[in-house]
């Protein structure tokens, strides 16, 4: 045995003893591998009189650092010192480094939540699951109007679109220096911009957009007068400082007292190279609020037309800003139980160095995806991957801890059936 160093006339009370301690690479040969998280044991020579554990010690916050590795953190040591003399025995300490999380490939036998009768919308789609087949709608079109509704062989006349058309009628601005500026209420917004900016040279600034059937025009200054003779519009604001106006076309009105077959009331929607073919589910928005799911039954190059007694397409003042379509062939799913592709997850903690979590009480368990509704947003939003099932928190080595869960791909969770 090397003779004991001398301790510094007793002021220093331990020494390393090993130059260069063996290293361990526990993740190297995974799946991910990882060649920056290392353990590997020191050897000290103490006093025993003086020993007290390092471990044992500690009452919070992070683990002491290696001296000579400030990333690598004492997590075990000698529960007894070894004595090696009379006044002096031996510990080993291991130090690591916090291991990053482990990604291991697995497979899963995974039963769907029920999705039958089952039906959401967002900004960007639709889905519906209905008993044996399921539809998801997407590339959202633009609908410029709804056509008459038709009673049979009888079409009932509209004045205008659902939401109104405002007419070619002039109105009037006056500014707080009494400059005028007038102009067609059916005009661009980038037109009326143009004549109101330059005109009423007294405003700070005027911006006009014209989303369908109305007009608003918003101004930072004093506006002293605003005068139109239009018919059957509803006017909204008025003249002020830094104040807006809206101008927004009636709605239509419909005044028949036939009494027609359901199977013959139908309405058409013209849509620009809408996609939809006859037999096609569609579903209708307006704005990003789902109206209705309709089955079209006949196509135009830009228009379709569906049975307007389905749902709400028989109102009068319905209003359809959208489209989107889905066919059986296209969207035909089985939702049986199979197994999925998925992947196990290790994430590692060390309280007092890695943040939140500082204990084990603060870890955040994930829950198990089985609400229908949540289930089918995670499918629809393209989520890769989502938890299916989670396994309790545990130590790993000394302090560190290792949560791991389950999680399956969600390409495989809904299998495609070819006509």
């Amino acid at each position: 045995m090397k003779n004991v160093p001398k301790f510094n006339d007793g002021r220093l009370h331990e020494v390393e003893d090993l130059p260069a301690p063996e290293i361990e690479y526990p993740f190297a040969d995974s799946p991910t591998p990882d060649v920056t998280t290392k353990l590997y044991r020191r050897r000290y020579l103490v006093q025993r009189a003086r020993y007290a554990p390092k471990i044992a010690n500690r009452t919070g916050g992070a683990p002491d650092a290696d001296p000579s590795d400030a990333t690598a953190y004492l997590v075990e040591e000698t529960k007894r010192p070894e004595p090696i003399s009379r006044t002096h025995a031996q510990v080993w300490r291991t130090f690591c480094k916090i291991p990053g999380a482990q990604v291991i490939p697995a497979s899963k036998f995974f039963s769907p939540p029920s999705l039958h009768d089952v039906f959401i919308a967002s900004t960007a789609w639709a889905v519906s699951f209905l008993p044996g087949t399921a539809h998801i709608f997407t590339s959202r079109k633009t609908v410029s109007s709804l056509g008459d509704i038709v009673l049979g062989n009888t079409t009932v006349a509209v004045a205008a679109e659902a939401f109104g058309t405002l007419p070619a009628t002039t109105v009037t601005f006056t500014d707080s220096g009494d400059h005028i500026s007038s102009f067609f209420l059916n005009a661009a917004a980038g037109t009326a911009q143009f004549f109101l900016a330059s005109n009423l040279t007294d405003l700070t600034s005027v911006t006009v957009t014209t989303p369908p059937g109305s007009i608003t025009i918003s101004w930072v200054g004093l506006i002293k007068s605003i005068s139109t003779a239009a018919a059957n519009v509803i006017i909204s604001g008025g003249a002020g400082l830094n104040g807006s106006v809206t101008f927004t076309a009636a709605k239509a009105s419909v005044n028949d007292t036939q009494t027609p077959e359901a199977a013959a009331y139908v309405r058409a929607i013209s849509a620009t190279g809408h996609g939809g073919v006859a037999g096609d589910r569609v579903a209708l928005w307006n704005g990003d609020s789902l109206v209705a799911i309709a089955i079209v039954l006949s196509v135009t190059t830009d228009s379709f037309v569906v049975p307007a007694f389905e749902g709400a397409l028989a109102a009068n003042d319905l209003i359809i800003t959208s489209c989107g379509f889905s066919s059986d062939a296209a969207s035909a799913w089985d939702l049986r139980p199979r197994t999925v592709s998925g992947r196990r997850t290790q994430r590692y903690y060390l309280p007092g160095v890695t943040g939140q979590p500082a204990t084990a009480a603060d870890i955040p368990l994930e829950t198990p995806e089985t609400d229908a509704q949540a289930f089918l947003a995670a499918i629809l939003a393209s989520t890769p991957f989502i938890v299916d099932s989670t396994e309790d928190l545990r130590p790993w080595l000394g302090p560190i801890l290792v949560y791991e869960f389950s999680e399956i791909q969600m390409a495989d969770v809904l299998l495609a059936i070819t006509p």
